[in-house]
């Protein structure tokens, strides 16, 4: 699937609007405030347009590295300052409980570690849906509400967690935001209030400068019924109690990581960048149907990055998950100062009973030439060695793999052997010359046991 940047260069901020009953409600003025901004400040021009290069670069080598993820070990720890907006009789306990809660909810999405992504499963049953498609073990990214070294004047001491309550941070109404505040870099900001007109919205690819996602106060966190007045689900939602675990703050941190909508904001026409997301004609309210289509393909609704009920949006794809990992550590790739503890990485919730293809087979990795590398001379005899794997119920005994350079001619290698369900074999191809300047390796495989 292509990745449409003129698309990216359509909207710096993606909302996620309140659920109607009309299928394709108003998006207010997003994209307007965007495209102002963009044409009238060289500076947000500048900026917008370097994020993006950025992004690029990194959704490339996340798609290339996907298929070759491991379980994950050692996840990258993201602080998170919370700042409440309009709070009146609230207490300060409960605004601490209903953060501690989003970021529980958080923890388990990013992980893969929450139960309801057992549905994978059955939803995607005779479906053309790809079951492999599911990051099984998650991002590799867990959250912290931060309670150390917090910026002074705000009256926040070493063990505090770093909570801010009625700073005006958020302009009203659904405007240009206006949270930019270097005070509060280095941290994950979620500013939660009431009156945006939105369920939320995020800048794409965060700076970790100060900025942050913007959350609709009654749709943030889990707790209870929330802690009255407006805060929290079920505390002034009226209409909307179908989002009501959090999931708002899933997706919009999903865009702040680098993702855009799964249906590309547009029509089939149009893609999210990620070749593991079928292309959809638009976004999905309520609980779909099985088997829901719109583009000649099923639809991938249960991802987090479409608009369906919180609980019916439970899953993100392997090539989302890179990129969003990669995003975060290009943001948080040092220990974090902020956490006094950092939580330890939870079991991802791995769904039972896909049924995977009888004869499935791809290439996960390439180990020669290997993926960014570079050398001072050119013309050298180039030896490719990539690593295959079986992703097939039956024991693959061959495929044809193939490659090429800079999108040429295809080599073929007829590969013979004996390789289990879930093995990997690393396997030597024929040989080429490497061209001069930037040369792109690209690898696939076909008829994995004839088929």
């Amino acid at each position: 699937m292509k990745f449409n940047l003129a698309l990216l260069l359509s909207f710096i901020l993606h909302l996620t609007l309140f659920g109607q009953a009309d299928p394709q409600p108003h998006r207010c003025n997003s994209s307007e405030i965007h495209q102002q901004h963009y044409l009238s400040d060289a500076h947000y021009r500048d900026w917008y347009d370097q994020r993006q290069l950025d992004l690029n670069v990194i959704r490339e080598a996340s798609i290339q590295e996907a298929g070759s993820r491991l379980a994950c070990s050692s996840p990258i720890i993201i602080p998170v300052a919370v700042h409440y907006e309009g709070v009146t009789t609230q207490t300060a306990a409960c605004l601490e409980q209903l953060a501690l809660s989003q970021i529980a909810v958080l923890n388990a999405d990013f992980a893969a570690a929450n139960a309801d992504i057992a549905n994978y499963c059955n939803d995607v049953d005779n479906s053309n849906l790809d079951p492999a498609a599911l990051a099984a073990n998650g991002a590799c990214i867990q959250f912290c509400l931060a309670d150390q070294n917090h910026p002074s004047g705000f009256g926040l001491n070493n063990g505090d967690y770093a909570i801010t309550i009625n700073q005006n941070y958020v302009g009203n109404g659904n405007n240009f935001p206006n949270f930019t505040f270097g005070v509060w870099a280095g941290y994950m900001n979620m500013f939660v209030t009431e009156g945006t007109g939105v369920l939320g919205y995020a800048p794409l690819f965060g700076n970790a400068n100060g900025d942050g996602v913007v959350i609709e106060a009654c749709v943030f966190g889990t707790t209870g019924n929330g802690c009255g007045g407006g805060i929290g689900p079920g505390s002034g939602c009226a209409g909307y109690p179908q989002y009501n675990l959090g999931r708002t703050t899933t997706h919009e941190v999903g865009h702040y990581l680098g993702l855009n909508h799964i249906w590309g904001d547009g029509n089939c026409t149009q893609d999210d960048g990620f070749g593991d997301t079928p292309t959809s004609g638009a976004e999905y309210y309520g609980c779909p149907a099985q088997g829901s289509n719109s583009c000649g393909t099923d639809d991938m609704y249960m991802n987090f990055m479409d608009y369906t009920d919180d609980a019916c949006m439970y899953m993100f794809s392997e090539e989302q998950a890179t990129t969003m990992y990669n995003t975060a550590n290009s943001l948080w790739n040092t220990t974090s100062t902020k956490c006094s503890s950092t939580p330890s990485y939870p079991t991802a919730v791995l769904p039972s009973g896909c049924n995977p293809a009888s004869n499935d087979a791809g290439i996960i990795a390439h180990v020669t030439p290997a993926p960014n590398s570079s050398v001072c001379a050119t013309g050298n005899t180039v030896t490719p060695v990539v690593t295959l794997q079986n992703f097939g119920a039956n024991t693959l005994t061959s495929v044809t793999i193939s490659y090429q350079i800079n999108g040429g001619t295809a080599v073929t290698f007829n590969w013979t052997g004996s390789l289990i369900t879930g093995g990997t074999v690393d396997v030597t191809l024929p040989s080429f010359t490497e061209p001069a300047g930037v040369y792109t390796f690209d690898s696939s495989t076909s008829n994995p046991n004839g088929a």
